[in-house]
């Protein structure tokens, strides 16, 4: 299924570009393909762009001052206050979420989302983000994340967050994040990862590419489970004679 789930990716992104036929580890040092050349993240086209994402967001960190809800403050109902345990492949889920109250929010002095916010986790599963969408509302980070917004006249929101879910991160993850035990970012490093992009066209089509493929891959990930239910029921009734089998 893995296998099949990266064909469909692949394809969809050669039907999305179809000048991209050259893979960035698929080639020598001495072999760069026309049209193509080395960059420090791989052999990219060379029309796209290789910048830092400093010069591409902006960063905001929570406030982590006298005003940084302490557990004992959360309450049952109120403002989410998202911590790294709230993300995963993507999305912000709101199971377990911990809550603030309006004044509480209020009083924070940073670390307040918005609609297109990328969440971005700085310390324990490092890479972990969690896109903002356009119906969650308000809310606040804790220490553990930092908010990165886009500049949307250079980067497309969807194309950062493939990024963030692809090698090219973790690989600036490991060279940002130091050798300590619990390795962490700051938003500082952040800022220094280094990332290849086409024009704004290009990477909405790559975007769409890749969200087509992963629907796909939804599709048949419900149909994989439904076909083990029936199979399941199947067994059942097998091996209990409430089916029996011709002959």
């Amino acid at each position: 299924m893995a296998e099949r789930s990266e064909v469909l990716e692949q394809e969809a992104v050669r039907d999305a570009s179809p000048g991209y036929s050259v893979e960035a580890g698929s080639v020598s040092a001495e072999d760069v393909p026309k049209g193509y050349k080395r960059t420090e993240v791989g052999v990219m086209p060379k029309d796209w762009e290789v910048r830092n994402l400093g010069e591409l967001c902006y960063f905001e960190n929570g406030d982590r001052g006298s005003n940084y809800p302490s557990p004992g403050s959360f309450v049952l109902d109120g403002i989410p206050f998202v911590n790294a345990g709230h993300i995963k492949d993507g999305r912000i889920y709101l199971d377990k979420m911990d809550y603030i109250t309006e004044d509480k929010y209020e009083r924070l002095g940073g670390g307040k989302v918005k609609t297109g916010d990328i969440l971005f986790c700085l310390r324990g599963t490092l890479g972990k983000y969690g896109v903002v969408e356009s119906n969650f509302g308000r809310a606040a980070i804790a220490s553990s994340l930092v908010i990165v917004r886009t500049k949307h006249n250079i980067i497309h929101r969807e194309f950062l967050a493939i990024y963030f879910a692809s090698n090219f991160c973790d690989r600036m993850i490991d060279k940002w994040a130091g050798g300590a035990a619990q390795p962490n970012l700051g938003a500082q490093d952040l800022k220094r990862f280094t990332i290849c992009f086409p024009s704004l066209q290009e990477q909405r089509a790559i975007a769409t590419a890749l969200s087509d493929a992963d629907a796909l891959i939804e599709f048949l990930d419900r149909l994989i489970a439904k076909k083990r239910a029936i199979k399941q029921a199947a067994m059942q009734q097998l091996l209990t004679g409430q089916t029996r089998l011709p002959g």
